[in-house]
């Protein structure tokens, strides 16, 4: 089980840019707001392409000039999770074995930052996607076939957390 955001302030990494525009749009509707960025996150993923440094952070253009693609999740994901300005993170890509190796390597790490952080997967072999998704969600990660449910998770659990908050008389760091 993952822990309840700590505010509502989302990043969603993304191997298609139109995606990550419609998620935007869905977080909104879902409570949550895009984050923006630290200076270090900034210079982080800047240095690894200077198209990388805004919300969401298309990384597919990178991933075609990469000889193993899947791996700029490794270099992206950790970055974002350590923005003490992120609260939670989607992550959209293409399900198969690749993005689930990558996601074994980042999962602990996820899991370490205190943040949750949901799949949505897309791709063209149904029976596959779905074995990638339970594969994924066997990590820890909720993995999604429908894209705005990527973001109503965690549009849910911030407004669980908000509410969980203020019951107990605690500062809400959301906006």
């Amino acid at each position: 089980m993952q822990p309840l955001p700590g505010g509502n302030r989302v990043a969603i990494v993304t191997a298609t840019g139109g995606a990550g525009v419609i998620l935007i749009d869905a977080a909104a509707a879902a409570g949550l707001v895009p984050a923006s960025f630290g200076p270090a996150t900034r210079r982080h993923l800047e240095g690894l392409s200077p198209r990388l440094g805004g919300n969401p952070v298309d990384v597919g253009p990178l991933m075609s000039v990469r000889d193993d693609p899947f791996n700029v999740y490794l270099d992206v994901v950790p970055a974002i999770l350590s923005d003490p300005n992120v609260d939670c993170l989607a992550i959209i890509c293409h399900l198969g074995q690749p993005i689930v190796e990558v996601l074994t390597r980042l999962a602990p790490e996820i899991a370490r930052s205190g943040k949750p952080a949901t799949v949505f997967g897309y791709g063209i072999d149904l029976p596959d996607m779905q074995q990638s998704a339970r594969q994924v969600e066997a990590l820890g990660l909720p993995a999604y076939l429908e894209l705005e449910s990527t973001v109503k998770a965690l549009g849910a659990a911030a407004a669980c957390a908000r509410g969980r908050a203020l019951r107990e008389g605690r500062p809400w760091a959301g906006r």
